[in-house]
């Protein structure tokens, strides 16, 4: 895995940076300093970030970071002064302000240190419901709302979905569950009504300790995070609906009552089935221009 930008090329595998085809040497915090503010693809990088993957948590003074910035600054050719390659944004965190290429990856995941990776915990919902969550990055607190097809133990190697979480996380603490029936959350579970799922979100964020939060809501999550806001308002800081609707196939008419058996007996016969006609058709619905 190569990560290309301005003259530079970040060698992950090989540990090895080059400028202008010439190598560089330099010291392992600064390669890892590097590497983070590549996979980030020009997203802010604060303070208590760089500490907390280049120094694993460790206490470090200010003047220990600025030295490390300033030695990834004269490894790439840039300087404090110049700032072209890397930026610092005072009292906020530093950032790459050139485009980055990834080479060696044909599904655009970035690759994550085990570290990175977040750890399933458990919250249990007023009918007794198990649901597993996630929470991984440092900032304001973002809810991404669930829905059927997500997989905590899966999703950050997912080609789908580990590239838009990476995004999501991305200066703020990324708060993620599997919904009731799916997942990792218990299969064998309660009644998935409106009322329930509700519960569900409230009890994530409960354990999570966000008192006030953003939430990203796709697909059926959509009326879940409008409920939500409607019985915490106070909850709710803003939210981002992609991909609701108002009323589902049951009820909508008889046509589309069809086409939704007809793609629940896709789901049925053909998950998990790689090459299946029933799994490439249903892969066909959803990513039409996806290749194989």
């Amino acid at each position: 895995m190569e990560f290309r930008f301005a003259d530079c090329v970040l060698d992950i595998s090989k540990h090895r940076l080059t400028r202008s085809g010439a190598l560089v040497e330099v010291e392992p915090q600064v390669f890892a300093l590097l590497q983070l503010l590549a996979e980030r693809g020009g997203d802010l990088v604060t303070r208590d970030e760089l500490i907390e993957r280049v120094w694993d948590g460790r206490i470090v003074s200010d003047s220990t970071v600025s030295a490390r910035i300033s030695a990834a600054r004269a490894a790439v050719g840039d300087s404090g002064r110049e700032q072209a390659v890397i930026h610092t944004i005072v009292s906020r965190g530093v950032q790459l302000v050139v485009p980055v290429e990834v080479m060696g990856s044909d599904d655009g995941r970035v690759p994550m240190a085990a570290a990175d990776r977040p750890g399933v915990r458990f919250a249990t919902a007023p009918d007794g419901t198990g649901l597993a969550w996630a929470a991984s990055g440092r900032g304001p607190a973002l809810m991404r709302g669930g829905h059927w097809l997500t997989h905590l133990e899966l999703d950050w190697d997912n080609p789908v979905w580990q590239p838009l979480l990476a995004r999501l996380r991305a200066g703020r603490r990324l708060i993620h569950y599997d919904v009731r029936g799916t997942g990792v959350s218990q299969r064998d579970c309660g009644a998935r009504t409106l009322c329930a799922l509700v519960d569900d979100m409230a009890t994530v964020a409960d354990a999570a300790g966000a008192a006030c939060m953003d939430i990203f809501a796709p697909s059926q999550n959509v009326p879940v995070a409008i409920a939500f806001a409607a019985r915490y308002p106070e909850r709710v800081r803003r939210l981002v609906l992609l991909g609701g609707f108002l009323q589902g196939a049951a009820i909508r008419g008889v046509d589309d009552k069809e086409m939704s058996d007809a793609f629940v007996a896709l789901v049925r016969n053909g998950w998990g089935a790689n090459g299946d006609v029933f799994m490439r058709s249903l892969s066909a619905f959803f990513m039409p221009d996806a290749t194989d």
